[in-house]
């Protein structure tokens, strides 16, 4: 047979031709669900990121933050979602409430892909940020104090303007 006769045949091109579409159709389509789930896991734990940056904002008590900004993110995603492998998160705060203070979180997921793992890329890391700023401005408080003689028994008076300014402090 010769060549040009050879290129003219088409009988038994529909086994190759299936597989090379079937190849294709499955890569596209698995790369679909892999673009479909990084887009899902990033929304949620963006979600879950914003949040505990929200909630910990709101907090005063700064000794326990990287406690609570890890209780609240978990609490709104699971380590695992959707295979992904995702690190607690690490927060940072500069400043002072009264100048204007930064709250900073960052999170590193590791997404599993389906699609290219033939091609040995298994893994697509990635890292979320969030940002916020919280100040406190103009502050006005109005304490109404009992200072009549029931409260001069048992220290109770000094008690009353300890409290008083701890929450003052506390506060502003």
């Amino acid at each position: 047979m010769t060549l040009p006769r050879l290129i003219r045949n088409d009988r038994g091109v529909t086994m190759p031709l299936f597989a090379l579409m079937a190849f294709a159709i499955v890569t596209l389509t698995m790369s679909g669900l892999d673009f479909l789930r990084f887009h899902m896991v990033r929304a949620r734990v963006q979600a879950a990121i914003d949040a505990a940056t929200l909630a910990i904002g709101r907090r005063l008590d700064t000794e326990t933050l990287q406690a609570d900004a890890e209780m609240f993110f978990w609490a709104n995603v699971s380590s695992d979602y959707m295979s992904a492998e995702i690190s607690p998160p690490v927060v940072k705060v500069q400043g002072t409430p009264l100048t204007g203070q930064t709250i900073t979180m960052d999170v590193s997921v590791d997404f599993p892909l389906m699609a290219t793992a033939a091609l040995d890329v298994k893994v697509w890391s990635f890292g979320l940020h969030t940002k916020a700023v919280r100040k406190t401005t103009n502050v006005e408080l109005v304490l109404a104090m009992d200072n009549t003689g029931s409260m001069a028994d048992d220290g109770k008076l000094a008690a009353m303007k300890s409290a008083a300014t701890t929450l003052i402090d506390t506060l502003i």
